[in-house]
């Protein structure tokens, strides 16, 4: 009964005072951001065959178009408003991610 004891009673106060560090570290908190939204966000449309990625910039619209096998390797061009990677998640390659790094 001794041996019971002194071996349950720290492993209970373990339990317990792990138990109440995790009610008392739960995560929350706040986040601040600054800075300003300085132009509207890129349209990017797709076609059978191509993407295209619209931008206004500068005061004009600026269009980069990719080639599904272009965003398929990873494209990012010199003159190109944005780079992209696409990478299919199934086999049928009807479903796609498409990664848009905006230059």
């Amino acid at each position: 009964m001794k041996t019971f004891v002194s071996t349950t009673l720290p492993l209970l106060l373990l339990i317990s005072s792990t138990a109440s560090l995790a009610a008392n570290t739960s995560p929350g908190g706040v986040i601040h951001f600054r800075g300003a939204i300085v132009e509207d966000p890129c349209n990017v449309s797709r076609t059978a065959d191509n993407l295209a990625i619209s931008c206004y910039r500068d005061g004009v619209t600026k269009t980069s178009v990719y080639s599904l096998e272009q965003a398929e390797k990873g494209v990012k061009g010199n003159n190109a408003i944005a780079a992209v990677k696409m990478d299919y998640i199934n086999p049928q390659k009807t479903m796609a991610v498409l990664r848009v790094d905006y230059q």
